[in-house]
């Protein structure tokens, strides 16, 4: 029985096997995280499909046309790469730094991504291990993928095997196609690459990481190199050779980075060798091309055509000179000129590129922040033509100064020359245009930001000159200095963050670096070194002044310096004209309403939004793209960068077309005007005239300069608005001009009223107006009013007090300084009295003044007494107080207090009823101060009081005997007075006697 078991164990066993079998399978087919495909793939390499390696059962799965994989460099290097010695010799021949061409693209490693979206293209050669997928459609409705196997084949079920490997993909699917239709009826075949096969190549040379290298069929020579970490700078990138089949294919990666080859075409194949060789001969350019460098040449070397190809061609049209830095055969460098087109430059040449001619002949230009602004043709061009195109003043235009920047034509130097843009535009000034030109209009921002720094520029040479005559001075600014270098470094850090001017880059390339360089190696006393310093500061205080401007709130109009705004007329037309003028252009008509001098004129660029101190940054500052003759400034070194001439020439061509002018005006201070303006111009710039000005009467003080005899002469001159004289009186430089005011009796101030009237408050005077008129405009005296303590304050009255205190405390802290110091046997005051005094001469020191003065507020006795009705004042204070019932007692009594008023009782009465006097009591310091501010002295005989009445409301005050008189020092000092006569009687004895 037991030999029949064990015949049969292997059929006993296999059920048991497929039976625990079946949930691993299961279990195989419910694997999380695996796809399908993944699945299959599973299955195949288990043996699935009856054995068949390489055919899959049909799916229901899309076809998969996306490949992208991601491959990272054996070692990532820095992008930042050192120089190297060729670098540094070419770089030192040509003068200027330059960069091997291509390597900051190829000379560091970095990541690739390898993406294929959609069907990979025909040229792609099969290989083992790349994915097929042929989908069936018609009468058979399936989908296939398999691998190409390593016979390089595709298996499918009812079909023969096709060839796949080494073959490109355009050959295989047309024989994939053609075996489907030989294999199924009706039945057509789309054929496309699932997954792409992995490759191995092998790079090595002059990278920074050779060795084996694994991507994908799609890869290149460039992935496999950037993979490796980059070609050094050692390595060439126009001969990079590759290995495959015994045959050699060279490279030139020049035409992946000029855009002339493609990467696609210089696919990769498993068992590629790459091989990366040394640099070979270079040539460098250098000039007005568009890449300047170093580039490696193809052969011993390359025509200047070619070379300048490489380099991106010259940055811009025109003429240049060629000339190639050649090795001689003695080893010298020599420079040799050749013609556009031909030449050839060889191994450690160097080609300069340099324009043959770059000057604009016929064109000036406008500058300023203008929509405008720009190049214009200047040959038979009127200045008028330009600036009365609409928009060509901008939108708050300065139109009573102008600046005109010309180069002589012989001497190449450039002059400036001051023009009125509204008599331009009337018909005056009217210039032709020369060959470049600069013509620069200002903005009301840039014209008050140009009249501050030129107030500080003369602030500061002043202060400069007052402190080399003056070594105090001296040292109070260095004081000065010193404070302000001292900020916190929070402060410091905010100044360095400020957002710097769009002319910043532009003057560090300037010209002027080099005179600025022999500035600074000036003697700081030298007068030039002053005013160039004076300006420097004087720019960085209009700076900090502009900065702090935007960081406040817009400032209200009667707190903004100066406010030019754009008016003018030309000396020969008449008010209408202007008028006319200004309806007629819409350039300033925008931003310049048509106002009488005496009218209340709103500045221009105010409106109801005023701006801030200088106007709206974002109006002020320039994009970067902005060319730099067509941005607004934000310093006068700006402005004059603009006009090409140095700051300092500016600055005092500034102030040589400047007048100032003040009184009855909206905006005092200083102003730029043109040989044509005129006084009304002036004026509507200062905003216009207050409500008071007396136009009548307009004062304007000029100096004639006579520069043939070196002589000058002032003179004033009286010029009146109303009869339309105020529009033809030009003004010259340096011209005062100072508005009256009319002469009223109005807007004198206003008096305070207080207390027991009919109608309290304030109330504004004329002048001339006294305490009598005031009280009848407040309604007389109320039924309870005591007039007699009338309490009258005053501001004169109240200064005039503080100084006297602080008057008196000076003198009794000398006195006590004195007492302190003193010498011999006369007694000296203790430091400790000093000290307890000192403090009574602190409160004497901060005691505040009423500045009250008697005054009487009885509407009767002003009436009859004229002479005691004073005069009123702005400022004053009347409190009319009620009537009093007590007189109060105050000083050295033995209690101090209000006392009820009873007619008839005099002071002394008034003591007893307080306790009578202090041991430390003055009887002869007694004063009574009456209700209206009076005082006198309480009579008194030896013995008691007179009986003087004291009216209600007073106050009765018993000062304090600081010296009181001691019997026992009396006699002391007596007895040593006679002690001291008998010696020096006795001693005048013995002496008479010898």
């Amino acid at each position: 029985m037991k030999m029949h078991i064990f015949r049969f164990w292997p059929f006993l066993i296999l059920p048991c096997v497929f039976v625990l079998a079946l949930p691993c399978y299961a279990e195989a087919q419910t694997i999380p995280g695996l796809t399908s495909d993944q699945l299959m793939k599973l299955q195949q390499q288990t043996g699935g499909a009856q054995g068949n390696a390489q055919t899959i059962p049909p799916t229901v799965s899309s076809q998969q046309s996306t490949i992208d994989q991601t491959f990272s460099p054996y070692q990532q290097s820095s992008r930042v790469l050192a120089e190297s010695r060729l670098e540094k010799i070419l770089s030192q021949r040509a003068g200027v730094s330059l960069k091997l061409f291509g390597y900051d693209q190829l000379g560091s490693g970095q990541s690739i991504k390898l993406s294929q979206v959609g069907g990979v293209q025909d040229d792609y050669i099969l290989g083992s291990g790349d994915e097929i997928v042929i989908s069936l459609r018609g009468q058979e409705n399936a989908e296939y993928r398999a691998t190409v196997d390593r016979d390089g084949r595709v298996v499918l079920p009812k079909m023969n095997p096709v060839s796949a490997g080494g073959r490109s993909f355009g050959d295989f699917k047309r024989d994939m196609i053609a075996a489907v239709h030989r294999a199924y009826v009706s039945t057509e075949g789309f054929v496309s690459v699932g997954q792409v096969r992995q490759i191995n190549v092998l790079v090595s040379g002059e990278v920074n990481n050779a060795g084996m290298r694994t991507l994908n069929g799609l890869a290149t020579v460039v992935d496999a190199i950037l993979v490796s970490g980059g070609i050094k700078k050692t390595g060439s990138l126009r001969h990079v050779q590759i290995l495959r089949g015994g045959r050699v294919h060279t490279v030139d990666l020049y035409g992946v980075l000029t855009g002339r080859a493609s990467a696609k075409s210089m696919s990769l194949a498993n068992g590629d060798r790459i091989v990366v060789p040394s640099l070979g001969p270079t040539a460098a350019v250098v000039g007005w091309v568009r890449r300047a460098g170093i580039y490696e040449l193809s052969g011993s070397g390359i025509g200047v055509r070619e070379l300048l190809s490489l380099a991106g061609g010259t940055e811009v049209r025109g003429k240049y000179k060629l000339a190639i830095l050649n090795v001689a055969p003695d080893g010298n460098n020599r420079m040799v000129s050749v013609e556009t087109g031909r030449g050839v430059v060889r191994d450690s040449e160097v080609l300069f590129v340099q324009p043959a001619a770059d000057k604009t002949v016929d064109q000036a230009t406008l500058a300023g922040g203008s929509a405008l602004a720009g190049q214009y043709v200047s040959k038979n061009t009127k200045l008028s033509s330009i600036l009365k195109a609409p928009g060509a003043l901008g939108t708050e235009p300065y139109t009573l100064f102008g600046i005109i920047s010309r180069r002589d034509p012989i001497t190449q130097l450039r002059t400036l020359r001051a023009f009125t843009p509204l008599s331009v535009l009337t018909g005056g000034e009217d210039v032709a245009l020369q060959g470049d030109d600069v013509v620069r209009l200002l903005s009301v921002g840039e014209a008050r930001l140009l009249f501050a720094t030129i107030e500080k520029y003369d602030a500061f040479y002043r202060n400069v000159e007052d402190a080399q005559r003056n070594p105090y001075i001296r040292q109070s600014t260095q004081d000065d200095s010193s404070a302000a270098s001292s900020k916190t470094g929070d402060q410091q850090q905010a100044s360095q963050s400020q957002p710097k001017s769009p002319f910043e880059n532009a003057v560090k390339d300037f010209d002027w670096k080099n005179r600025v360089f022999r500035y600074q190696q000036l003697s700081p006393s030298a007068p030039e070194a002053i005013a160039r310093q004076s300006l420097t500061d004087a720019e960085v205080a209009v700076s900090e002044m502009l900065d702090d401007g935007h960081k406040s709130k817009p400032l209200a109009y009667q707190d903004m310096p100066k406010l030019p705004s754009a008016a003018g007329t030309d000396s020969n037309a008449n008010a209408d004209s202007s008028a006319q003028a200004v309806q007629q252009y819409p350039g300033v008509s925008q931003s310049q309403p048509n106002t009488s001098v005496g009218g209340q004129t709103v500045p221009f660029g105010m409106g109801q939004n005023p701006s801030p101190l200088f106007g709206e940054r974002d109006v002020i500052q320039s994009d970067e793209t902005t060319p730099l003759a067509n941005r607004r400034i934000v310093r006068l070194s700006n402005l004059a960068l603009q006009l090409n001439v140095d700051p300092l020439v500016l600055v005092n061509f500034l102030k040589d077309h400047t007048v100032t002018v003040d009184g009855a005006v909206r905006g005092p201070g200083l102003y730029f005007v043109g040989p044509s303006a005129n006084v009304e111009a002036l004026l509507q710039a200062a905003g216009g005239t207050s409500r008071w000005a007396d136009t009548s009467a307009i004062e304007v003080t000029s100096t004639d300069v006579d520069l043939a005899t070196g002589s000058s002469r002032s003179a004033r001159r009286v010029v009146s608005a109303v009869n339309g004289g105020a529009a033809v009186a030009r003004l010259l430089p340096h011209d005062q001009v100072r508005v009256g005011e009319i002469f009223t009796d109005s807007n004198v101030g206003s008096v305070s009223v207080r207390g027991q009237v009919r109608q309290a408050g304030v109330f504004q005077i004329f002048r001339g107006e006294r305490l009598s008129d005031v009280l009848k405009r407040a309604g007389g005296l109320a039924d309870n009013a005591f007039p007699d303590g009338t309490m009258f304050l005053r501001k004169s009255l109240a200064a005039v007090e503080q100084a006297s205190y602080q008057r008196t405390a000076q003198q009794i802290e000398e006195s006590l300084i004195m007492a302190m110091t003193r010498v011999g046997t006369e007694a000296k005051l203790a430091p400790e009295a000093f000290t307890s005094l000192q403090g009574y001469i602190t409160q004497l020191k901060n005691q505040k003044a009423l500045g009250r003065m008697s005054a009487v507020a009885d509407l009767e006795k002003l009436k009859a007494n004229p002479a005691i009705d004073p005069l009123l004042e702005d400022g004053d204070v009347i409190y009319i107080p009620s009537k009093p019932y007590s007189v109060s007692v105050m000083g050295e009594v033995l209690q101090p207090n209000a006392v009820p008023f009873m007619p008839g009782l005099s002071a002394s009465d008034y003591v007893e009823q307080a306790g009578g006097l202090t041991q430390f009591a003055d009887s002869s310091e007694i004063f009574v101060v009456r209700p209206d501010g009076t005082a006198y002295r309480a009579k008194s005989s030896w013995f008691d009081f007179a009986n003087s009445e004291v009216p209600a409301g007073s106050t009765v005050y018993v000062g304090r005997d600081i010296a009181a008189y001691n019997v026992r020092q009396a006699v002391v000092d007596l007895t040593s007075i006679f002690s001291q006569m008998a010696t020096s009687v006795a001693a005048l004895a013995v002496l008479s006697n010898n």
